[in-house]
């Protein structure tokens, strides 16, 4: 695994948690957060895992469901000690 492989999936994991912490603290379930997202739930699922690679499009659908930016959503990325 390259040093670019295991960026993008602390990018990617450290978006999951972000969308998950977010997404519980508003009270979504994430079949909600699909309905409001237009991503399917077991999408959803995968991106609260960090196992999908998402499109802008769909962080900024993500982001606007959570009333959030997303600056907000990749959080934690510079601190790879989470």
């Amino acid at each position: 695994m390259t040093d670019n492989d295991l960026a993008t999936e602390h990018v990617l994991h450290c978006l999951g948690i972000n969308v998950r912490n977010k997404r519980k603290a508003l009270g979504f379930t994430q079949i909600e957060l699909a309905e409001k997202t237009g991503i399917g739930q077991r999408n959803i699922s995968l991106i609260e895992r960090g196992q999908v690679n998402l499109t802008i499009k769909q962080m900024q659908r993500i982001a606007s469901a959570l009333a959030t930016t997303l600056p907000i959503l990749l959080e934690g990325i510079d601190n790879k000690e989470e």
